[in-house]
């Protein structure tokens, strides 16, 4: 069993994958990893699916998981990423060693939660990676790598808790959103 939060938990269906292309949005400073292709598209999706979100108003500070209604499999991240560049310590290297599962992942228990973007990120220039983390990752001592999408990857520590985002390539999904 993995978790999104302490209190959110998630099986993983292997061999699964997101058929999405992530886009970076840069006036937003958000990643969304949807099939959608426009705004109006976007808040449809919200409104149709559970998970985590930005409030009524998307006036609060998350970063948004969305699953279906009725597999409960995700469909859709939207994440925003932090402006507080910072290397990962000794983490990095545990990073790019950690197992790799092909998959994505579903919902145990269909419900409203939150999720709070990552504090830091790491840009790998030589390595093309774009690392979004948090506390929990430089605490953590072994990594299972989640790839629920081509070039996009879910990081879990030891005790399976979601502990960062990874992208690979990121300069090819910049995106103008309409």
């Amino acid at each position: 069993m993995y978790k999104l939060t302490n209190n959110v938990e998630i099986e993983i269906v292997k061999e699964k994958q997101l058929s999405a292309i992530p886009r970076v949005i840069i006036y937003d400073v958000e990643i969304c990893l949807t099939a959608c292709n426009s705004v109006k598209e976007m808040d449809y999706e919200i409104s149709v699916t559970d998970g985590s979100d930005k409030g009524l108003l998307f006036t609060e500070d998350n970063d948004m998981f969305r699953f279906d209604t009725q597999d409960h499999l995700l469909t859709a991240i939207y994440l925003d990423y932090s402006e507080v560049d910072r290397w990962p310590d000794d983490k990095f290297e545990l990073v790019t060693k950690a197992k790799k599962i092909v998959g994505i992942p579903k919902l145990i228990q269909p419900l409203s939660f939150d999720l709070e973007p990552f504090k830091y990120r790491y840009c790998v220039p030589s390595d093309s990676i774009l690392l979004g983390y948090g506390d929990i990752l430089l605490n953590s001592q072994e990594f299972t790598e989640l790839q629920i999408a081509e070039n996009v990857s879910l990081l879990f520590n030891e005790n399976n808790l979601y502990c960062a985002w990874l992208i690979k390539s990121p300069e090819q999904f910049f995106w103008s959103i309409k």
